[in-house]
């Protein structure tokens, strides 16, 4: 990702499984994972992070102030490859995967790459939750999103985690 505008959002449950949503703003193509850290390096998440090489890191404010005593996905965001990244932090409430449910589905009108939403929201909860955030971030940071004026097709790739996991990580219990 070359000449990179891209945005991240990250959070992270106990369980060490981390989602992440990436929007680049040029394109307004949105990608979502979830995984499961499996080092505690966060090799994961620092090669998604790297590929992306995004402009801005969203991550929950709680988060940011634990940071300092455990590491995790702040930590990364904290890492001297991102110097140039700024940190954002939101609201945990922010992170609300029912939210992000909604509006990856108005965003796409329920029919990219014929993915049902509704019956993956409670399986990618966090994902879907660091996609409410990045898409609240961009519509008031950005004024980039509106949902009357997004045309069909404006996401013109829906992320293969809610069709396919690219990473055939197992799975965990919840928050």
């Amino acid at each position: 990702m070359d000449d990179s505008h891209v945005v991240v959002a990250l959070i992270e449950n106990r369980a060490r499984e981390v989602g992440l949503a990436a929007l680049d703003l040029r394109s307004a193509t949105l990608h979502l994972n979830q995984y499961i850290e499996s080092s505690k390096s966060y090799q994961n998440t620092l090669t998604l992070l790297q590929y992306f090489k995004p402009t801005e890191i969203i991550v929950p404010a709680r988060m940011a102030d634990l940071a300092e005593g455990i590491g995790g996905v702040m930590a990364l965001a904290s890492h001297s490859s991102f110097a140039a990244a700024r940190k954002v932090t939101m609201a945990r409430g922010c992170f609300d995967d029912v939210k992000g449910a909604l509006l990856v589905q108005s965003y796409t009108n329920g029919k990219a790459n014929g993915t049902n939403v509704d019956r993956h929201y409670k399986e990618y909860y966090l994902c879907l939750g660091a996609a409410a955030a990045l898409l609240k971030w961009v519509e008031s940071e950005k004024s980039a999103v509106d949902h009357a004026e997004v045309p069909s097709g404006y996401f013109q790739r829906l992320p293969q985690p809610l069709v396919n996991r690219c990473d055939q990580h197992t799975k965990s219990g919840g928050d």
